[in-house]
């Protein structure tokens, strides 16, 4: 999702839709709250500038909602998972959560959603 503009997001969730069957599930993860300005970077030639891995879109909760709604796709589960070594460490997986609450440096990372139809 978050390498489609607006206009390409709509069109491939109308797609989705359209082929779900009915009570059938979608499930995506992406960034969450990325700030795309952070990984700009411009072409050495042509002066051309693009984000570092193609992303043009970044999401939150609220977004994600208010595009599955449009789209007639019932959020079932919305979760902000941490992804990456942290989500892999034995013991600090498990309190990530508390790590963030406390600003201690530890953000979450991405947005994991079952939507159905």
């Amino acid at each position: 999702m978050e390498h489609l503009d607006d206009q390409t997001l709509k069109k491939g969730l109308s797609e989705i839709y359209r082929v779900l069957k009915k009570e059938g599930y979608f499930i995506i993860t992406t960034p969450y709250k990325e700030n795309l300005e952070q990984s700009m970077v411009v072409c050495p030639k042509c002066h051309t500038r693009f984000h570092r891995i193609g992303h043009v879109s970044s999401f939150d909760e609220t977004k994600i909602k208010k595009i599955f709604i449009k789209n007639n796709l019932t959020i079932v589960k919305l979760r902000i998972l941490p992804l990456g070594s942290f989500a892999r460490h034995p013991f600090l997986k498990y309190f990530w959560k508390i790590f963030n609450k406390l600003q201690l440096g530890f953000k979450p990372s991405n947005l994991f959603v079952i939507a159905k139809k």
